[in-house]
């Protein structure tokens, strides 16, 4: 036997195929790779040294909480005063300028994406800091010189800062930040969020001011902005842009809001989160496709052409009647997910106008409800709406109370062609001593006083005809979840498959568990996974 290292493979067998594609084909593989791993392909041969002239897409990020601890570092303790993010703002400078390098004589390819995302960075709350925001532009000025005006295809993703969009969420989070030392990590005044008492003139002095020139680039066909400001020039046209998406927007009352939307003849998909100064918004000439209300606290007033809608979405407080209208009919096959992030309590009018709120959305064919923050009396009591589209059910939230189980009665009782049934039993980024629907703030203590509805009287006829999946996430298996499996698997006669998702620290009595849920389902159900 020869052995391997006499070997010697024909000139046909040592040829290199990936190498011999061309720089086009190549660049453009390495664009679906993290920058700095594309970037790193140009060690492998002489023959990969310029091709990152040919990847069209530049994108860096940090994660969210990285920088939380660096300020005292970086500007007070250490001798150069510094940004925190000195390491992302030089990777993203070292990508554009390698770009560039790379493609000295031959045709610059357009850029089709560049985006970035900081964990927080103010480039402009302090005067030596003021150079940051020179930086910012000439990125800004390279993409929309370099964007491909024919494919008309760029995508721009520019967040300033991460975490969560309502003040609600945590505590520690602002929509602004101070002018002085840096982010702001007190607990603020829940009335500082639903008001304009906080001066401008710090969270300006704080955030970038977006050029002029980004709002008349006809390539753009996904903007996304995050904590910045928002100072639109005097001519605005956007032609190609489908896609909007606005966060923490510094703006006027709305008006750059409008005037944007407005010069955005294709646009699709617009996305607005916790747009403070937003008070009222019409897009009746754009029939939108999907359409995202997150945390704009102050809106009165949102009126969209629905005739078209795919999707929608809203976050926030229970609001008045007046603030979502919705023109034209629908479509029927159109989601949609309600989250109410400010808890509702005993109040019967505000249960009353949740409810109506509700009944908005009765023509939609999937729903998703989060349930963490209402009153069980919002959906247990009479006069909630029926959905008499409704095919798929997502219910999100705490399940503790055995309070829970009349409630989930009640809606299976308004959804008469329900088919797919999922429950996600505890939010992730709730806390598990936070009230939930069912608990009227006391959890899991009134379990004695409720009266659990037997097995004959949960048997609904979308449970025992219709339903064929139903799927549990998080579950723990505490008796509120292990009444709930077993009303729902002993009535679902139809039932096709079942998957149920436990929590990590529940592993050690999964045998139990996954015992006794088998047990309770019927023959008929095919397939069970957990």
């Amino acid at each position: 036997m020869v052995p391997s290292s006499q070997i010697i493979l024909s000139p046909r067998k040592q040829r290199d195929r990936v190498s011999d594609l061309p720089d086009g084909v190549l660049g453009h593989v390495l664009s679906f790779l993290p920058t700095p791993e594309a970037g790193r392909a140009a060690v492998l041969c002489r023959r990969w040294r310029y091709i990152f002239g040919h990847v069209h897409t530049v994108s860096y990020e940090e994660q969210e909480g990285e920088r939380s601890n660096d300020w005292d570092t970086f500007y007070h303790v250490a001798k150069e005063r510094k940004s925190c993010s000195g390491k992302l703002l030089d990777a993203i400078n070292v990508a554009l300028l390698c770009r560039r390098r790379c493609a000295v004589g031959i045709d610059q390819v357009p850029l089709r994406s560049f985006w970035f995302a900081f964990d927080n960075i103010m480039p402009g709350w302090d005067a030596r800091h003021q150079w940051r925001c020179q930086e910012f532009n000439s990125w800004l000025t390279y993409v929309l010189q370099y964007a491909g005006r024919e494919a008309q295809d760029l995508q721009l993703d520019l967040r300033f800062l991460l975490g969560p969009i309502c003040a609600r969420d945590s505590p520690r989070f602002n929509y602004g930040w101070s002018g002085a030392h840096g982010p702001r990590s007190a607990i603020a005044d829940k009335n500082s969020f639903e008001t304009d008492s906080d001066s401008d003139e710090d969270h300006e002095m704080g955030s970038y001011r977006l050029p002029g020139r980004l709002f008349s680039c006809a390539a753009l066909k996904t903007l996304c902005l995050g904590y910045c400001q928002l100072k639109l020039p005097t001519e605005v046209n956007l032609p190609c842009l489908e896609t909007l998406r606005l966060t923490g927007i510094l703006t006027d009352s709305g008006r750059s809001v409008q005037r944007l939307v407005q010069s955005c003849p294709r646009l699709q998909d617009l996305t607005l989160e916790a747009v403070r100064h937003l008070r009222t918004l019409s897009v009746l000439h754009r029939r939108l496709r999907c359409f995202a209300l997150r945390c704009c606290h102050n809106a009165k007033s949102v009126q969209i052409d629905a005739s078209e809608l795919v999707s929608l979405e809203y976050r926030g407080a229970v609001p008045a009647e007046s603030l979502l209208t919705l023109h034209g009919s629908p479509p029927q096959k159109y989601s949609c997910a309600v989250d109410i992030c400010t808890p509702v309590t005993k109040n019967v009018a505000e249960h009353a106008a949740f409810r109506k709120f509700l009944g908005s959305f009765s023509g939609t064919q999937r729903l998703h409800l989060h349930h963490g923050r209402l009153h069980r009396k919002c959906l247990s009591s009479g006069g909630l709406p029926l959905f008499p589209c409704v095919t798929r059910l997502v219910l999100q939230g705490r399940v503790e109370s055995l309070g829970f189980v009349g409630v989930l009665r009640r809606i299976l009782e308004q959804t008469p062609n329900l088919e797919v049934l999922t429950l996600y039993m505890a939010e992730q980024t709730q806390r598990r001593d936070q009230a939930s629907v069912s608990g009227d703030g006391r959890r899991g203590r009134d379990n004695a006083a409720v009266v659990v509805p037997c097995e004959a009287s949960f048997a609904k006829p979308c449970l025992r005809l219709r339903v064929k999946v139903i799927n549990m996430v998080h579950y723990e298996g505490n008796e509120t979840q292990r009444t709930l499996a077993r009303l729902l698997l002993s009535n679902a006669i139809v039932l096709e498959e079942m998957c149920v998702v436990f929590i990590p620290e529940r592993f050690a009595v999964q045998a139990g568990l996954k015992k006794e849920i088998v047990g309770w389902a019927r023959d008929c159900s095919k397939k069970i996974f957990m």
